[in-house]
């Protein structure tokens, strides 16, 4: 992933490069070579997904519902990316 920095070498570009880095560094791999996640895993992962884009580690009484609700979609669109990935050498 690259940075969207406009000048190479600024400080606002090394910034802006080290935080795309460190993104998504605690968001685990869902798919251990053969083996599929459970729902639970995609959850927690959505979760993190969504505290990470917003900001929040907890949302606000008045923001509960939203973030519920993304993360709900969140995992469901990863359910369905995972159950449609096809894998080499994999038992149909």
């Amino acid at each position: 992933m690259a940075c969207n920095a406009r000048r190479v070498g600024t400080a606002r570009h090394r910034f802006a490069c080290a935080t795309v880095a460190r993104m998504c560094r605690s968001i685990h791999r869902l798919r251990d070579g053969r083996e599929l996640s459970d729902r639970e895993a995609m959850e927690q992962a959505a979760r993190q997904y969504v505290r990470k884009v917003s900001g929040f580690t907890k949302p606000a009484a008045h923001n509960e519902a939203v973030f519920d609700r993304a993360i709900a979609e969140i995992t469901d669109a990863t359910e369905r990316l995972m159950g449609s990935l096809t894998i080499r050498g994999a038992k149909a």
